[in-house]
């Protein structure tokens, strides 16, 4: 969590899959929140973004997010 802060600009992808081939969309959006679960007896952080273009937020893994740099 350290390197990630409410209001930094993400990305992630999502798998998509089109007959023989499979392709991958990149997501954009702005952290609105952490959410700290128990999975599996341990604590796992998922983050809550609002994507952009959309008003409906998401949560997803740490793990499947990485920071855009901006100027």
């Amino acid at each position: 969590m350290k390197q990630f802060g409410i209001g930094d600009y993400v990305s992630w992808k999502s798998f998509l899959d089109y007959g023989i081939e499979n392709y991958y969309e990149v997501h954009y959006g702005i952290i609105t929140d952490f959410v700290r679960e128990t999975a599996t007896g341990r604590e796992v952080v998922l983050v809550r973004i609002l994507p952009i273009n959309s008003t409906i937020p998401v949560e997803l893994h740490i793990n499947r997010i990485r920071k855009v740099e901006t100027n």
